[in-house]
């Protein structure tokens, strides 16, 4: 499982990271600083949502809940970037903003497979966790993209 797990969260928090620095121009300390704030906030999700519910909401959700957190930052970091802007970095950040609302909508169709996984499962003999497996290629595919193609816009 942890080999599972930890490649993902490295992942997760290393591209908000560079997210934050490259697409927002945070600086090295503000961005760690939001990281940091949003592994703990990535890590009390379950446990709140948990105690507030007063029922398992991993077990609901095929443990697809543990994503909410990376799914709501796609939109948090490309809402800023879809917003009216006039400085020189403006068009290449709108298509930033527009492709992460694109990957953000693809992460959710994901999501939607891994959460209806089980219960597919009787109707649909091999299930659906392998269109979170396809769909989730395609997220990484196109958020490395996305950040390649601002830099080559946008150089430092």
């Amino acid at each position: 499982m942890l080999a599972d797990v930890i490649p993902i969260a490295v992942f997760i928090y290393g591209y908000f990271f560079l997210a934050l620095r490259r697409f927002l121009g945070l600086g090295g300390l503000a961005a760690g600083g939001a990281t940091l704030g949003f592994l703990i906030v990535s890590f009390g999700l379950v446990p709140a949502l948990d105690a507030l519910t007063g029922r398992d909401v991993e077990a609901l959700t095929n443990g697809s809940i543990a994503y909410l957190p990376a799914f709501l930052a796609l939109g948090g970091v490309a809402a800023p970037l879809v917003a009216g802007q006039t400085c020189h970095r403006a068009a290449a950040r709108r298509a930033a903003g527009l492709a992460l609302l694109g990957i953000a909508a693809l992460f959710g169709l994901s999501l939607a497979a891994r959460t209806l996984d089980r219960a597919a499962c009787g109707t649909i003999p091999v299930g659906t966790h392998w269109l979170w497996h396809l769909f989730n290629a395609g997220v990484l595919y196109g958020l490395i993209t996305t950040a390649i193609r601002y830099r080559q816009r946008v150089p430092d």
